[in-house]
């Protein structure tokens, strides 16, 4: 049996991914998978183990994801991959299940791992180090260390503002920018807080339309800082306005709920 075509193999998921049919996509990897395994194409069956392991994460099935995931690392060792951009990414990606299934030590020690990779191969200042240090000053919130969680953003933000990376910069910019605001209120940081969050919700009103997902986020975020101030009516409309706009983007599904009980909260607390 033949290694598989990678570049047939991805736009084949592209594909599937298009028609919004999640079985499909599972039954596609999983026979990509079996094929690779069978003519013992271990480039191949990284590739696939990848995307399976992703795949795994969004439905929840953290132990098949974890499985996948480590079956890609122990590959690309195989392949003299270890230490490389690869691996980093690989890391990475083991990561992001470990913190969906809400292991944040352990995503901490794969984060950690990934970063000095990418640093030994003088990629400090690179792009994608913003997003891996916001990724990880979220672990270090969810520690309840925000110090470090604040050491962290503050990292992204420089990497992220001190470099031309091009003309979409700007909305990652807005996304750092929560993350930040959030790490801030966390210490105490009132005023910057409040900077950030505003700078996010300005960048997304004025770039994406309101329909970015992030935005309802940095409502939040604001609200819960002016809950913080004692200032419920402030909270009130941030969250409001947030709820409106997850509705218009996804409906009233789990994150809508979890805005309708903060805002209730907020009410019984203004009203007391």
């Amino acid at each position: 049996m033949a290694a598989i075509d990678l570049n047939k193999f991805y736009s084949g998921l592209d594909r599937i991914f298009a028609k919004f049919d999640p079985k499909a996509v599972q039954e596609y990897l999983e026979k990509n998978l079996a094929e690779a395994d069978a003519s013992g194409d271990i480039k191949g069956a990284t590739a696939v183990l990848n995307e399976l392991s992703g795949l795994y994460r969004v439905q929840g099935r953290f132990a098949d994801a974890v499985e996948a995931s480590n079956r890609s690392l122990y590959n690309l060792r195989q392949m003299g991959q270890k230490d490389t951009e690869n691996y980093a990414t690989a890391l990475i990606n083991l990561a992001d299940i470990y913190v969906a299934a809400g292991r944040y030590k352990e995503a901490l020690d794969m984060f950690r791992s990934a970063e000095n990779i990418l640093v030994s191969l003088g990629l400090q200042e690179d792009y994608r180090m913003a997003a891996l240090y916001n990724n990880i000053s979220s672990v270090y919130r969810a520690l309840g260390d925000r110090y470090m969680a604040l050491e962290t953003a503050n990292k992204a933000m420089e990497i992220i503002e001190n470099h031309d990376f091009g003309a979409d910069v700007e909305t990652d910019i807005a996304t750092t920018c929560i993350n930040l605001g959030e790490a801030q209120i966390s210490c105490g940081i009132y005023d910057d807080a409040e900077k950030n969050l505003n700078r996010a919700c300005e960048i997304y009103a004025r770039r994406t339309g309101n329909r970015d997902g992030h935005y309802p986020a940095a409502l939040y975020a604001l609200a819960r800082l002016a809950v913080r101030r004692g200032d419920y009516e402030s909270a009130e409309k941030n969250i409001s306005e947030a709820m409106r706009l997850v509705e218009n983007v996804s409906g009233r599904g789990k994150y809508y709920q979890t805005l309708a009980r903060a805002l209730e909260a907020v009410r019984e607390r203004r009203n007391r």
